[in-house]
């Protein structure tokens, strides 16, 4: 029998979260024929997600999963 550690379903948790994200932005996601549109994005301190780095930019895995969304759906980005 395989025993599920708190740190397994702590990183299965990021893992769904992060498809639900995905998933909510992609369904709200405009047509390609669309106006480009300015996104919000929120970044705060949690490392390796998504973090201010040393030089001052958004950073992490979070960062990098939106900013190829954006790249796709032709918007752009406003850190905040």
């Amino acid at each position: 029998m395989r025993r599920v550690t708190l740190e397994s379903r702590r990183s299965q948790l990021v893992i769904l979260l992060a498809v639900a994200l995905v998933s909510l932005v992609l369904a709200q996601a405009p047509s390609a024929h669309a106006a480009a549109r300015t996104v919000r994005v929120g970044v705060y301190q949690n490392e390796p997600k998504v973090y201010v780095d040393d030089e001052g930019r958004p950073a992490g895995i979070f960062i990098d999963l939106i900013e190829a969304i954006a790249a796709e759906e032709g918007w752009d980005l406003e850190y905040v």
